[in-house]
């Protein structure tokens, strides 16, 4: 699959299910969901980038991060929340499958309070995702 579609295909399943576990909490859904970067700093954006792609010999790997701008979030403890939702909602709709993977191996979630120059935090989500490669474009080697 293109990388361009996979990161769609991420964000799409995301717009679909975090607005409801956003209301849910009471807490106020994002502004945009972009599979690129955030169209600017006064909003609450759920972005989706490319960090690596890695097509070793044995295994495929994707790593992918979904990056939570949360414009107006001034507290820790409803940075933490965003955090929370959308961690379970990857873990919930985000199968590897989507996006013609095998597994996902990791999620690593860090949290960056306020910049305060643009009243704005921060969430990192990373995705490992892996595969085996497939055989068809690899030979061994005797």
């Amino acid at each position: 699959m293109r990388i361009v579609d996979a990161l769609k295909k991420i964000k799409d399943e995301l717009e679909a299910y975090v607005p409801s576990a956003l209301t849910c909490e009471g807490l106020t859904d994002f502004d945009e969901y972009q599979d690129t970067d955030p169209t600017g700093t006064d909003k609450k954006s759920l972005c989706i980038y490319l960090v690596n792609r890695d097509s070793g010999l044995t295994e495929e790997t994707l790593q992918v991060l979904v990056q939570l701008q949360l414009h107006g979030v001034l507290d820790s403890k409803t940075m933490t929340a965003y955090a929370d939702i959308v961690d379970e909602q990857i873990r919930a709709h985000i199968k590897p499958e989507l996006i013609e993977m095998t597994n996902l191996t990791r999620i690593n979630v860090e949290c960056y309070p306020i910049q305060e120059d643009l009243g704005t935090s921060f969430v990192f989500l990373t995705l490992d995702f892996t595969s085996m490669a497939d055989d068809c474009y690899y030979k061994e080697v005797d």
